[in-house]
């Protein structure tokens, strides 16, 4: 790699154990990041956030079962508390809490398979809002405004039918109203060497995260493939889990798969994102 924008390419060890969840990568390893985001598999029962808070900025989560054959099952039970009402789900699943909605306890009730979890927001800092900006939902609350489970569907037909020719398996996708758009997918061994995935540079209003995670728990920064990817003309070339922070406005991409050993994750987040677009 050259250096000019390694900074944006973030694969550090964490590897903090906190009853039975591996915590990966965070934030907290790249000071040049306007965005919060932390990773972690869970193993065993516990409790990810004990309290009930509120921050000032929309928060994504996504929970993410491991079983390639039910790829809607979590292989566990998780408990959500949105503004009082509790979501209890056994299926994979994203959640977006808006900004100064008040939220926890969140909790691993069970787990029969270690599943992968993130979480991210439009902000360097996870600090709590104070109780008297807590904002409660109007009206009648129903949890389909919050919570999105694998849908499988892209508004991109042309895109989808070359993925699902070239080994990709598309589980979440969305926009949340223009609050937040997420997008998750598998990418399996039977993607053919040097793939094109994204041919041409572009750029976004919004900052992005473009991640690429092991499905390996066990092996959990050995990404089981080789990614290239290009920021502003330079090529950088990884085959650990890595997260790429793409700043607005900054030019990247191209991006291709050079070969796949074992099935991984991609995901990307974008905060504030009225509709998925860029600019070549």
């Amino acid at each position: 790699m050259t250096n000019h924008f390694e900074k944006y390419f973030i694969n550090a060890p964490r590897k903090m154990r906190v009853n039975g969840t591996l915590a990966m990568i965070s934030s907290d390893e790249n000071p040049q990041m306007g965005f919060f985001f932390e990773s972690a598999w869970h193993r065993e029962p516990c409790v990810v956030e004990p309290e009930e808070k509120a921050y000032a900025f929309d928060m994504l989560y996504v929970f993410v079962g491991q079983d390639f054959e039910n790829q809607n099952e979590l292989c566990g039970e998780l408990s959500f508390t949105i503004a009082g009402h509790e979501y209890v789900t056994d299926k994979t699943c994203m959640i977006l809490v808006p900004k100064n909605t008040p939220h926890g306890p969140i909790r691993v009730n069970r787990v029969d398979r270690p599943f992968f979890t993130y979480c991210g927001g439009a902000s360097k800092e996870r600090v709590p809002e104070s109780r008297d900006r807590w904002v409660m939902p109007e009206g009648e609350f129903r949890f389909e405004r919050y919570v999105l489970h694998g849908n499988g569907e892209d508004n991109n037909e042309a895109e989808q039918e070359v993925l699902r020719l070239h080994g990709s398996d598309n589980k979440i996708i969305g926009d949340f109203g223009g609050v937040f758009y997420g997008k998750f997918r598998w990418f399996r061994v039977t993607t053919p060497k040097d793939f094109v995935f994204a041919a041409e540079s572009h750029s976004h209003g919004q900052p992005e995260l473009l991640n690429f995670y092991s499905t390996d728990p066990d092996d959990p920064y050995h990404l089981g493939a080789t990614i290239s990817m290009e920021m502003m003309g330079e090529r950088y070339e990884f085959d650990r889990t890595t997260t790429v922070f793409a700043p607005a406005n900054q030019p990247h991409c191209p991006l291709r798969i050079m070969s796949v050993e074992r099935p991984f994750m991609f995901f990307t987040l974008m905060p504030d994102c009225k509709v998925y677009s860029f600019d070549k």
